[in-house]
């Protein structure tokens, strides 16, 4: 089987030793992996992912699923450190688009490469099991024994082993010591035709209480040709920038607004923060969180960068219909 593993930095391959440190370069990863010579290794090298640009995240979510689109290829495990891992596993997701390619896992480590009782070999052989399975497709986030569909994945825990959770749980588990099985199968049939890349010139901005245009306007200054807003939890902002969205959206320039809560429900401040957008010409997320709302706005603009354009993708992926 053709498993190809794409190692990106992160904890996973950070080596403390005293008080030096160095990043583990990709073979070094593999050295505690049972089986990891039928592994094909492409070392993208990387570091902490903290420190990575969207730039370099989108090209390694596309670097991934041309791994899993390899002529042979069984699937593709990915490691990453788990800051930026949800934002570029869901766009890796997004860019495989609908259909049944070989599964791309990705994952990584809370521990140090260097500690005794390291976590990133075990979890790197989750993957590798997964992957080989062929019972799940698209992007996936494996990890501590848990299967997590990326488009439901999100670090909850900054220390904890098992860092990631999902509204309705795992789609698989791996038992220590056990085999690896599927508890559910997510529908992807409704995903939009990738592109072949994604726009990075797309920023976020959180607000906050007494906000003025001042950071959105700068953002546009910088170049900036998408923009997601952070609004309060019922998806509302401060009535000052208003106007300035509405500025933005005149000149073609989506603006997505999201909600800091996982459940937004129908109640009717919801509804009418919507609304009030919607008239300016932002589009809402829907029930996509900020960091894969940044991910979607970065395959909608490579589709069609218009206000439009974004707004029929952001409609088809949430109504389950397939753009033409």
């Amino acid at each position: 089987m053709a498993i190809h593993v794409v190692t990106c930095g992160g904890t996973i391959a950070s080596w403390i030793d005293g008080r030096s440190a160095r990043l583990l370069a990709g073979h070094e990863v593999l050295e505690s992996v049972r089986e990891s010579d039928d592994l094909r290794l492409h070392d993208l090298g990387g570091g902490p992912s903290w420190d990575l640009t969207l730039t370099d995240l989108a090209a390694i979510a596309t670097y991934a699923v041309a791994c899993a689109n390899k002529p042979g290829s069984d699937g593709v495990v990915v490691t990453l450190g788990t800051d930026t891992l949800e934002l570029t596993a869901f766009l890796a997701d997004l860019l495989l688009g609908p259909g049944t390619r070989p599964a791309v896992a990705f994952t990584g480590s809370m521990r140090f490469g260097s500690d005794t009782s390291a976590d990133g070999p075990g979890n790197i052989e989750d993957a590798v099991a997964v992957v080989k399975s062929g019972e799940l497709a698209g992007s996936l986030v494996v990890f501590g024994g848990s299967v997590f569909a990326s488009r439901e994945a999100t670090k909850v825990d900054a220390t904890a082993i098992q860092p990631f959770d999902a509204p309705m749980g795992p789609v698989g588990s791996i038992p220590p010591g056990g085999a690896f099985h599927v508890l559910r199968s997510p529908d992807r049939s409704h995903y939009p035709n990738p592109p072949l890349r994604a726009e990075t010139d797309v920023v976020v901005l959180k607000v906050f209480p007494g906000m003025t245009p001042t950071l959105l306007e700068a953002a546009l200054d910088m170049g900036a040709r998408g923009v997601i807003i952070e609004g309060t939890p019922s998806m509302s902002v401060p009535s000052a920038l208003l106007p300035a969205i509405r500025r933005t959206t005149s000149e073609d320039i989506p603006v997505v607004v999201t909600s800091p809560c996982r459940v937004l429900g129908t109640q009717r401040h919801v509804r009418s923060g919507t609304t009030t957008l919607a008239a300016r010409g932002a589009i809402p997320a829907g029930g996509l969180p900020t960091t894969k709302a940044l991910a979607a706005l970065m395959v909608a603009m490579a589709v069609e960068p218009t206000v439009a354009g974004a707004r029929r993708w952001f409609d088809a992926f949430h109504s389950r219909r397939v753009l033409p």
